[in-house]
């Protein structure tokens, strides 16, 4: 019965160094990374536009691009911020700049834009 006792202390150490290791707590989600191609939908004074929004991961920082084929768009994402869930950034075409706030949720995202002259709303969603 001795052995027992002595062999007890040994299995609660055991356990409660397993228990540490693979016990209720959770993992870390990965780090929030917005890099991708995205399906976008811009209104505009009643009018939805697509668009398509190109972010890639770089060494220092984020880079990317908006196309709009029926605006004969294609231009770069400027200035991007990242701070889960949320992405900002700069965008200049020949009308002027415009400052771009999205809101991810997932593989989506909604956001609005505003420049001097006009504002509006974007959604999109990642391509799979």
């Amino acid at each position: 019965m001795k052995r027992v006792f002595y062999l007890l202390p040994l299995f609660l150490f055991v356990a409660a160094c397993a228990g540490g290791r693979y016990g209720s707590s959770t993992p870390e989600p990965p780090p929030f990374d917005p890099s991708g191609v995205y399906d976008v939908l811009v209104e505009v004074e009643g009018e939805r536009l697509p668009a398509t929004f190109t972010i890639t991961s770089t060494p220092d920082g984020y880079a990317g691009s908006m196309s709009m084929a029926s605006q004969g768009m294609d231009v770069a994402l400027e200035d991007i911020s990242v701070a889960d869930p949320k992405v900002t950034f700069w965008v200049t075409d020949p009308n002027g700049s415009y400052f771009i706030s999205l809101t991810f949720e997932g593989a989506k995202f909604t956001g609005s834009f505003e420049s001097d002259v006009m504002g509006g709303y974007l959604s999109g969603t990642k391509r799979r």
